[in-house]
């Protein structure tokens, strides 16, 4: 059964030697929204959604099936790799590989901070998993230094709707689309 729930992180200080996701670990479903809040401290990445693609039947990988936001930085902030609005090999914005596009959302707003990686909208993939956005993905930079900002996925994806970057402010070393 599904149980709707809203997942609320927030790094306020300290340090998380890993990684932050918003979702489930190898296999699971959010039925509901994913907000983290990133505002002191430090992490090595931060995930919107969860760790886990999807291989078959039996393992069918990491969903969430809402809205996502990330709201990240002051100064003290700093993230050693990268932000990922999406999971890591998993899907959002629907509970299943092969979900319909949705009305839900992906949304990363960059305040401020040091990610001394890259920010993408989107998910990270390699050669087995695709991750998926069934969503509108937003990228709104207003402040901090980044090494670059990407729309969409990073190594392999598939946005399904469209994604927009919009920049307010912050150094970045390049900006990508998708």
């Amino acid at each position: 059964t599904s149980k709707k729930s809203t997942i609320n992180i927030k790094l306020d200080g300290g340090t998380v030697d890993g990684s932050i996701y918003g979702g489930s670990k190898t296999t699971g479903t959010i039925y509901g929204d994913v907000v983290i809040d990133a505002i002191n401290g430090s992490s090595s990445n931060i995930y919107g959604g969860g760790e886990g693609g999807h291989l078959n039947y039996n393992n069918s990988g990491t969903y969430v099936s809402n809205n996502i936001t990330l709201n990240i930085g002051t100064n003290s902030l700093v993230i050693n790799n990268n932000i990922y609005g999406g999971s890591a090999f998993g899907s959002v914005g629907g509970i299943s590989e092969n979900a319909n596009n949705s009305s839900y959302t992906t949304t990363v707003n960059i305040n401020n901070g040091k990610i001394i990686g890259n920010v993408f909208g989107g998910g990270k993939g390699n050669n087995q998993f695709t991750p998926k956005e069934y969503g509108d993905v937003f990228v709104n930079i207003n402040g901090g230094t980044i090494g670059s900002v990407f729309g969409g996925n990073d190594a392999a994806g598939s946005p399904s709707k469209d994604n927009y970057v919009k920049l307010n402010g912050g150094v970045i070393g390049n900006v990508y689309g998708g």
